[in-house]
């Protein structure tokens, strides 16, 4: 797990109320979340990595939504 995955992982942890830690591989959906969260997290992205959501959309995130992906 590298410091960008940490970073995921904290989000995602905020977001989901989450309390355990979790495989870099799970996804978002399976660890609770629904599509307003998965909205939210998009938002999130978007502040914590505002370069790289130049990069990828909202529909690139749905296709793979784990931290890994």
């Amino acid at each position: 797990s590298n410091e960008t995955e940490y970073v995921i992982q904290g989000i995602w942890r905020s977001l989901l109320k989450l309390d355990r830690a979790f495989s870099t591989t799970t996804s978002f959906f399976a660890l609770g979340g629904n599509s307003l969260q998965f909205m939210r997290l998009y938002h999130h992205y978007t502040r914590w990595f505002p370069v790289c959501s130049q990069f990828f959309s909202f529909p690139d995130l749905l296709l793979n939504p784990t931290v890994r992906g």
